[in-house]
């Protein structure tokens, strides 16, 4: 029998207490540093309200309780507060991070300045009258007046010469017959900075005669939102009528009459107009409560206004009923709904919503629709046939143009309708849909996209489930869904197909990365190939070739779920030209 002597049992005691020590030393909790979290929205418009930031950890970092502080700074005074400021002016913001697990406390991190800016009047802000004049010898100008909640600073109006008229542009207004340019400067007010240069259209001075004999009217409404209690008068404010005259010539005329019907009800209505003798029609699109019926793009602007500032957890409905060209958000930190909360924005109709690439105001890093964290967007209705149109044009200079860009936890969900046009270049940039929150496919279409790294769908931190619907005919390192390590892809119906990888490491169909699971539905390869991931998940590809239907470095299965939710899964193997999965099992196509 072996002893076991005092010094023994000393020496035991000594190594386990110094293992202990090492390992307490090894799990020290770290301290959070300013670079761990991402810090959005330091560059706001006045609005009148708070504008706040938005400060989120970044991924593996303290996900202790965070306090914001804002406090003026460059001449601006504001005390140190948790109250975000709604005054234009610049703002240190710092911020505390509370204890949590692994990590101590930390406080007065920098989270840069945030600048409140003045808004800037634009044309549209601002009623002309007075385009047309008869000559008699005396000075004839324009009136233009602010639209009620804009900017009231003082208006300089200038005249030059256009159409072939010679008069060097002047604010003092003109005598002789002609056409002329007008041109206005706002003067800053209050939260208001200053513009100039603004176009108020041309102004016309004719011979008597010119004036007399109307031959025709024409009505062309492109005003904002119409509402049921709208009123006549106030369609004037979006409302150009043009007269022509028995000369040939023709003016915008503001002295016309409308009528019927009166008073506005929800729906497509006609309103009369007539001048001189002559009549004309045009239809606006009224709202009902909780819908916006969009056919302007100035009707677009306002909608979006509206449900930014409607507050929280609140259901809209947008009704899409013309083709239109709209704004883009300049960039990811632009969402579309602004910083509204809870709520849920359905887009229905037939028409299309664009962005113009090479148009007025077009910026790289464009979207058509930037979803923010607790928002939730619906494109289009369940079973439908046909819904919006979501896209891009004259993408020949862009870079980085996302049709729709899911962030910070959003969801967005494609019913009906089409996501097309997006155009991107970038190993890791998408164009049609990327996906940092939740995506739901249960119809529609995206196709004709084209990204650096994918052209259809880029999950990279989220998850995408498809139970319908077409992913076709987009490019890209893989041409149709990419999903990234960490993040998961279900389809469990639709179609991916036609797609084209340019890279020799993508695929065609789908580049699967993370977590894969297909209880149904169809991938073509870009060929009608199909990647065979040769056994169990978790393999690479040997042979990756831009045209399979499937490529796995991550986990990928087939099967269904039973009756308790429990998935039911197997390997996912083919060597078919078709990856089919019909009610849980893979046949041959």
């Amino acid at each position: 029998m072996k002893r076991i002597t005092a010094l023994t049992v000393i020496a035991i005691a000594v190594t386990v207490l110094l293992t202990t020590c090492e390992f307490e030393i090894g799990m020290s909790n770290r301290t959070p540093a300013a670079g761990d979290f991402t810090v959005s929205y330091l560059g706001q418009s006045w609005t009148g309200q708070p504008r706040r930031v938005i400060i989120t950890p970044k991924s593996g970092k303290s996900e202790g309780e965070i306090t914001i502080y804002y406090e003026g700074t460059q001449g601006t005074v504001y005390a140190k507060s948790t109250a975000a400021p709604a005054n234009v002016g610049f703002y240190t913001v710092t911020f505390d991070v509370a204890a949590a697990s692994g990590w101590n406390a930390a406080e007065g991190l920098n989270g840069g300045t945030l600048m409140v800016k003045m808004m800037i009047p634009i044309a549209r802000d601002f009623e002309i009258a007075g385009r047309t004049h008869t000559y008699d010898g005396a000075p004839k100008s324009v009136t233009v007046t602010a639209a009620q909640g804009r900017s009231q600073g003082v208006i300089m109006v200038y005249y030059e010469g256009a159409q072939g008229t010679v008069y060097t542009k002047s604010a003092d207004a003109p005598i002789e017959r002609g056409a002329y340019r007008v041109t206005f400067d706002v003067a800053a007010w209050q939260t208001w900075g200053a513009a100039s240069g603004l176009n108020g259209g041309t102004m016309r001075i004719q011979d008597p005669d010119d004036s007399v004999t109307v031959t025709s009217i024409t009505a062309n409404y492109q005003g904002g939102l119409v509402y049921e209690d709208t009123t006549l008068d106030d369609l004037k404010t979006g409302l150009t009528v043009t007269a022509t005259y028995i000369n040939g010539s023709s003016a915008p005329v503001s002295d016309y009459e409308l009528s019927e019907p009166a008073p506005l009800t929800a729906g497509i209505r006609t309103i009369n107009v007539t001048y001189s003798g002559q009549a004309a029609t045009f239809t606006v699109h009224v709202s009902e409560a909780g819908t916006y019926a969009v056919f302007t793009p100035a009707a677009w602007v306002d909608t979006l206004q509206a449900i930014s500032g409607g507050g929280s957890n609140i259901e809209y409905t947008i009704n899409v009923t013309s083709d239109i060209t709209i704004p883009s958000s300049s960039n990811d930190t632009d969402p579309t709904f602004g910083d509204a909360t809870g709520i849920e924005v359905t887009i229905t109709g037939s028409g299309t919503l664009t962005v113009d690439s090479a148009g007025a105001g077009a910026a790289d890093a464009a979207r058509v629709l930037v979803i923010n964290a607790n928002q939730t967007v619906i494109v289009g209705e369940t079973g439908s046939p046909t819904g919006p149109t979501l896209q891009f044009i004259n993408n020949s200079t862009a870079t980085n143009n996302v049709v729709v860009n899911v962030r910070n936890g959003g969801t967005f969900e494609l019913r009906s309708g089409k996501i097309t046009g997006g155009y991107s270049i970038g190993n890791v940039v998408v164009g049609g849909v990327s996906v940092s929150g939740s995506f739901i496919m249960s119809g529609g279409e995206i196709s004709g996209n084209r990204g650096g790294g994918v052209g259809g769908v880029y999950v990279n931190n989220g998850s995408f489930t498809m139970n319908g619907g077409v992913i076709s005919g987009n490019t890209g390192s893989s041409g149709g869904v990419r999903v990234t390590g960490g993040t998961s892809f279900t389809m469990n119906g639709g179609v991916i197909s036609g797609n084209t990888a340019t890279s020799s490491s993508g695929a065609g169909g789908v580049w699967n990365n993370g977590t894969f699971r297909m209880t149904g539905g169809i991938i073509y390869g870009e060929d009608g190939d199909t990647y065979n991931p040769k056994g169990a998940p978790n393999t690479s590809d040997n042979n990756p070739d831009p045209s399979d239907a499937l490529r796995v470095t991550g986990t990928a299965e087939y099967g269904s779920f039973d009756a308790g939710g429990n998935w039911q899964g197997t390997r996912l193997d083919s060597t078919d030209d078709t990856i089919r999965v019909e009610n849980g099992v893979l046949v041959a196509p």
